[in-house]
Protein backbone atom coordinates (compact mmCIF):
# COMPACT_ATOMS: atom_id res chain seq x y z
CA UNK A 1 0.00 0.00 0.00
CA UNK A 2 2.99 2.24 -0.12
CA UNK A 3 3.66 2.50 3.59
CA UNK A 4 7.28 3.37 4.34
CA UNK A 5 8.23 3.66 0.67
CA UNK A 6 10.89 6.24 -0.02
CA UNK A 7 9.60 9.46 -1.54
CA UNK A 8 12.49 10.87 -3.58
CA UNK A 9 12.43 14.65 -3.73
CA UNK A 10 9.44 15.01 -1.39
CA UNK A 11 10.87 16.22 1.89
CA UNK A 12 7.56 16.73 3.74
CA UNK A 13 6.12 13.24 3.17
CA UNK A 14 8.27 10.87 5.16
CA UNK A 15 7.10 7.27 4.96
CA UNK A 16 4.42 7.84 2.30
CA UNK A 17 4.29 6.78 -1.34
CA UNK A 18 5.07 9.37 -4.04
CA UNK A 19 1.51 9.48 -5.49
CA UNK A 20 -1.21 10.67 -3.12
CA UNK A 21 -4.81 11.43 -4.08
CA UNK A 22 -6.06 12.87 -0.77
CA UNK A 23 -4.03 15.91 0.16
CA UNK A 24 -0.66 16.70 -1.33
CA UNK A 25 1.01 17.36 2.04
CA UNK A 26 0.12 13.92 3.40
CA UNK A 27 -1.74 15.14 6.49
CA UNK A 28 -4.72 12.92 5.72
CA UNK A 29 -2.48 9.87 5.63
CA UNK A 30 -0.66 10.68 8.86
CA UNK A 31 -4.06 11.21 10.50
CA UNK A 32 -5.18 7.82 9.14
CA UNK A 33 -2.09 6.18 10.63
CA UNK A 34 -2.77 7.82 14.00
CA UNK A 35 -6.47 6.87 13.97
CA UNK A 36 -5.57 3.30 13.02
CA UNK A 37 -3.20 3.14 16.01
CA UNK A 38 -5.88 4.52 18.35
CA UNK A 39 -8.50 2.10 16.96
CA UNK A 40 -6.24 -0.90 17.40
CA UNK A 41 -5.34 0.23 20.90
CA UNK A 42 -9.02 0.47 21.82
CA UNK A 43 -9.54 -2.99 20.41
CA UNK A 44 -6.72 -4.36 22.59
CA UNK A 45 -8.43 -2.96 25.71
CA UNK A 46 -10.91 -5.82 25.49
CA UNK A 47 -8.46 -7.93 27.52
CA UNK A 48 -7.91 -5.25 30.17
CA UNK A 49 -9.93 -5.81 33.32
CA UNK A 50 -9.00 -2.34 34.59
CA UNK A 51 -10.45 -0.65 31.50
CA UNK A 52 -13.69 -2.63 31.81
CA UNK A 53 -14.05 -1.62 35.46
CA UNK A 54 -13.13 2.03 34.82
CA UNK A 55 -15.24 2.59 31.67
CA UNK A 56 -17.92 -0.03 32.14
CA UNK A 57 -18.30 -3.15 30.04
CA UNK A 58 -21.15 -1.89 27.85
CA UNK A 59 -19.56 1.51 27.13
CA UNK A 60 -16.16 -0.05 26.41
CA UNK A 61 -17.67 -2.63 24.04
CA UNK A 62 -19.71 0.05 22.24
CA UNK A 63 -16.68 2.30 21.91
CA UNK A 64 -14.55 -0.54 20.57
CA UNK A 65 -17.14 -1.60 18.02
CA UNK A 66 -17.73 1.95 16.77
CA UNK A 67 -13.99 2.58 16.50
CA UNK A 68 -13.50 -0.68 14.58
CA UNK A 69 -16.27 0.16 12.09
CA UNK A 70 -14.82 3.63 11.48
CA UNK A 71 -11.29 2.24 11.20
CA UNK A 72 -12.35 -0.34 8.61
CA UNK A 73 -14.29 2.27 6.61
CA UNK A 74 -11.24 4.53 6.58
CA UNK A 75 -8.95 1.77 5.35
CA UNK A 76 -11.48 0.69 2.70
CA UNK A 77 -11.40 4.24 1.30
CA UNK A 78 -7.60 4.17 1.26
CA UNK A 79 -7.68 0.75 -0.40
CA UNK A 80 -9.90 2.09 -3.20
CA UNK A 81 -7.45 4.97 -3.63
CA UNK A 82 -4.55 2.51 -3.90
CA UNK A 83 -6.43 0.48 -6.54
CA UNK A 84 -7.11 3.65 -8.56
CA UNK A 85 -3.43 4.53 -8.46
CA UNK A 86 -2.40 0.98 -9.47
CA UNK A 87 -4.84 0.96 -12.40
CA UNK A 88 -3.64 4.33 -13.64
CA UNK A 89 -6.73 6.28 -12.66
CA UNK A 90 -4.88 8.39 -10.10
CA UNK A 91 -4.06 12.09 -10.27
CA UNK A 92 -2.91 13.43 -13.63
CA UNK A 93 -1.10 16.56 -14.77
CA UNK A 94 -2.34 19.10 -17.36
CA UNK A 95 -1.28 16.86 -20.27
CA UNK A 96 -3.31 13.91 -18.97
CA UNK A 97 -0.37 11.76 -17.97
CA UNK A 98 -0.17 10.23 -14.48
CA UNK A 99 1.72 12.26 -11.89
Amino acid sequence: WGLLQASPGKSGRIGLRPVLMYGSAGGVYYLAILLNFVGRTLWSLRWSEEAAVFLGTFFLASLQQAAEVLRRCMWNILRVEWQCICKGKGPRNDKGTPV
